[in-house]
């Protein structure tokens, strides 16, 4: 786990959300100056992205959807929207913890596809929103999440890098609850996949209220400059 100022700040914003529900514990992890993610905790409180009301398409060709609150998904090319119930020939895993009636979405790539494209499925969110959070189906290597930020920057991280930070992940077969925030604001994600698929579930998007974590980062930060001081005195 990586710890700067800037990680602890992240941290502190992360742990007041994981307040606002029943707080359990969690890797914490920063990719760059604005944006981390979580693997675990408690589940995130929020818009939901409703994949129930997507309806499943064998044909794998959609158009724009408007969801109520959240923004518009465009499941792009290769993306289908299935029960834990389906089975087929293309390779997929449903994520944990789905009843038979549950819907999930599933980003096949280009080796499960006859016209050899990736496919994507693209969430253009509302204003306000700054964390995505989701159940990931198996975590591997050909998976990839994009973030475009309020100022359109764009950062990409792969399943890759996931599995390479956190050793308790194993490629095909871990599922887990991930949050991905990015403190300038999130305008876009993009889940993709060259290979096999990305599964997905349980998606909602939020807002960590950064303002409020500041004083209790700062609280914290006082606290153990007391302890510190009070240990310096007693070793004097």
């Amino acid at each position: 786990m990586k710890f700067s100022t800037t990680s602890s700040l992240l941290l502190a914003a992360t742990l007041v959300l994981g307040f606002s529900s029943v707080a359990q514990a969690a890797y914490v992890d920063t990719i760059s100056p604005t944006i981390s993610y979580t693997l675990g905790g408690s589940t995130v409180a929020g818009t939901d992205v409703n994949l129930q009301a997507l309806p499943s398409n064998p044909n794998k060709i959609y158009s724009y959807y408007n969801l109520p609150g959240v923004g518009k998904l465009d499941l792009d090319n290769a993306a289908i929207v299935t029960g834990t119930n389906t089975s087929g020939t293309l390779q997929y895993k449903a994520p944990t913890g789905l009843s038979n009636t549950d819907h999930y979405l599933s980003v096949y790539g280009a080796s499960s596809l006859s016209n050899n494209k990736s496919g994507a499925a693209i969430l253009n969110l509302n204003p306000g929103f700054n964390t995505v959070s989701f159940e990931w189906g198996t975590i591997d290597t050909y998976n990839s999440i994009t973030i475009v930020d309020d100022k359109n920057k764009s950062t990409t991280i792969t399943g890759a890098q996931l599995l390479s930070d956190v050793s308790s992940l194993v490629a095909g077969v871990s599922s887990d609850y991930f949050s991905f925030t990015d403190l300038a604001g999130i305008k876009e994600i993009i889940l993709s996949s060259t290979q096999n698929s990305f599964e997905i579930a349980k998606m909602t998007v939020s807002s960590v209220p950064l303002p409020a974590a500041l004083p209790l980062f700062g609280a914290a930060l006082a606290g153990l400059a007391v302890v510190r001081r009070r240990k310096q005195v007693k070793a004097v």
